[in-house]
């Protein structure tokens, strides 16, 4: 189990029995903790307000810096959408490459969350509204039918 607070950082315990718990080790982490993603049993993503980490094998990895990071969703072709304030949403392949950025110089500054409908089909929340990503990956705004 992680645990992250702001005065002890982020932290790993294993339970003990039913009402006890054990600290098994801190994790090197200083930054404001926004969202944990359980990748697999080998990794675990770290978005914070200073950048996305990857903490596997005992080892903190910066995949991406100098972001602030809302939220991380992985689809059906294990792309990982990592929503953000004022760096828009960033789309990552399994290895964390960069593949697709978008809302990065528009007016949207925050990405909320992301959510696949359909196998080629996502909608984004953001400050500015919902948008769909369709087909190959053309944004589309969407508005209120009257």
């Amino acid at each position: 189990m992680f645990v992250y607070s702001r005065d002890y950082g982020l932290n790993i315990f294993q339970r003990k029995g039913f009402f006890e718990i054990n600290h098994l080790k801190k994790i090197a982490i200083s930054k404001g903790v926004n969202y944990l993603f359980n990748g697999h049993d080998d990794y675990l993503l770290i978005g914070s307000k200073e950048g996305l980490y990857n903490y596997g094998n005992e080892t903190l990895t910066e995949v991406l810096p100098k972001i602030d990071v809302l939220h991380i969703f992985r689809d059906s072709k294990n792309r990982y959408w990592v929503s953000t304030i004022g760096d828009g949403l960033i789309v990552l392949d399994d290895k964390f490459k960069v593949i697709s950025r978008f809302f990065k110089n528009e007016k949207v500054n925050v990405c909320y969350n992301v959510v696949q409908f359909k196998e080629k089909e996502f909608y984004v929340a953001t400050s500015l509204g919902l948008y769909a990503l369709r087909n190959q990956m053309i944004l589309l705004k969407l508005k209120k039918s009257k």
